[in-house]
């Protein structure tokens, strides 16, 4: 048996050479080949325009943390300390909706006019993220290098896990191919991972690369990344009030707040409890006494 990871315009000449083939690209139409999942995507267009890109001049909190700001109505700013190719790099992205107050950076071009560009994101952070703005260091902000900084708008899409060609041999769907998720929740490595993982087990385990091998494959790493992609596109939307009372809750309970930013470590679990109205309250309901450990609920 033959395993080959198939890059744009090949799936037609070596279709017919391999037991199966694994598409793992989501460029161009390669991933058309696989049908879209309607009901597991909602969006048919982008929802966030991302600006982000490595930014020098900002001191690290301690530990070193990830942050998220949330403006209603305008996006999300995402703060994350990086080890890049010099010490000291912070990676700013920001999550820009239509006619909100991000808006001025969605027409700015960075090699337009550097300063100005800078200045934007300055004013963004003094404004919508204050104890950002407090470890700024004066004259030493701005972009790291021109190549670091990228545009994004990103339509989430999940597909099929696999197809069957036309000469009888399978395609099986690993990464952007299969579900493509908006960068707000920084999942999208994560699930091509787990998903390549799940793939390596079953091959191992296999003897016959069939119809009914894919499926089961299938039906592994969606139970794992659908979920992840429902989590990811109910964060670009208002929350729910039940997603709201969690919130709140967070605020004022120190162990719910662990356990929010734990979903960023387990997000199949957290969803699970955080995307049902009922589980929701029931969670928040056991956190009246103080006895039960929050662990428990995941």
């Amino acid at each position: 048996m033959v395993i080959r990871t198939v890059q744009a315009g090949e799936i037609e000449n070596l279709a017919w050479q391999h037991d199966l083939l694994v598409v793992a690209s989501g460029r161009a139409t390669l991933s058309n080949i696989f049908p879209r999942v309607v009901e597991q995507s909602p969006y048919t267009r982008p929802q966030r325009l991302v600006v982000a890109g490595l930014f020098r001049g900002i001191g690290y909190t301690e530990p070193p943390s990830l942050e998220l700001t949330v403006v209603p109505g305008s996006g999300e700013i995402l703060v994350v300390p990086m080890q890049s190719f010099e010490p000291g790099l912070t990676g700013i992205g920001i999550f820009i909706t239509a006619d909100g107050a991000f808006e001025p950076l969605r027409r700015l071009h960075y090699d337009d006019d550097p300063p100005a560009f800078a200045t934007t994101v300055l004013d963004l952070l003094r404004v919508h993220a204050a104890a950002i703005y407090e470890r700024v260091e004066p004259g030493a902000f701005g972009v790291s290098r021109p190549i670091d900084l990228c545009h994004a708008a990103i339509t989430p899409t999940v597909r099929r896990g696999f197809v069957t060609l036309a000469n009888g041999r399978n395609a099986i769907a690993l990464g952007d191919a299969h579900v493509v998720i908006d960068p707000i929740t920084g999942q999208g490595a994560n699930n091509a991972s787990h998903a390549a993982g799940v793939l390596c087990d079953a091959v191992r385990d296999a003897t016959v690369f069939d119809r009914a091998f894919c499926e089961r494959v299938e039906r592994a790493i969606c139970a794992y990344v659908v979920p992840v992609s429902d989590a990811s596109n109910a964060r670009l939307r208002s929350p729910a009030p039940h997603f709201r009372e969690l919130i709140s809750a967070a605020a004022r309970d120190q162990a719910v707040a662990d356990l929010y930013a734990d979903g960023y470590n387990h997000p199949d679990r957290f969803w699970a409890m955080a995307g049902d109205a009922g589980r929701t309250a029931a969670f928040l309901r056991a956190r009246q006494s103080p006895d039960r450990p929050v662990a428990a609920e995941l």
